[in-house]
């Protein structure tokens, strides 16, 4: 079954970003080795060289469900920053979270019900004569 997963520095600093892409670089040596076939399906850079603010990733094989449980959750690194030397910050996070699949349903045309209003009251000449709304109401089956 196909697991998606995505690794994100939310919206936190540079350090977060570069943690995120040490997580990427980890999450797809330990994958191969596990035997799961892995495809990024999206990749966001970071501000800085080598990093990684977001990133999803599909994951395939047998025990992807093992894999993806031993690696989900908030990620804490610890330690100075490379790009702020000075920085009293030394704990830096992360997530790493399952995306569950969705469930697309088609809508038919014959569906869809399009009704054409008009303004009503004081408006001047083009009240009652001229259409300035649409609105549109589907109707589904379930």
């Amino acid at each position: 079954m196909d697991k998606i997963i995505q690794i994100t520095a939310g919206r936190g600093p540079a350090e977060c970003t570069w943690v995120a892409a040490q997580v990427l670089k980890k999450v797809l040596e330990e994958a191969h080795e596990n035997q799961l076939e892995v495809k990024v399906l999206q990749r966001e850079s970071g501000q800085e060289n080598g990093t990684v603010a977001s990133a999803l990733l599909m994951l395939k094989g047998k025990s992807v469900d093992e894999f993806i449980a031993s690696c989900t959750g908030t990620i804490q690194w610890i330690g100075q920053s490379s790009f702020r030397k000075m920085h009293k910050r030394k704990n830096w996070f992360i997530g790493v979270f399952e995306i569950e699949s969705l469930q697309i349903k088609t809508i038919s045309e014959k569906d869809i019900q399009y009704q054409a209003m008009r303004s009503s009251g004081a408006g001047g000449q083009h009240v009652n004569k001229v259409s300035s709304a649409i609105r549109q109401r589907i109707f589904q089956q379930e």
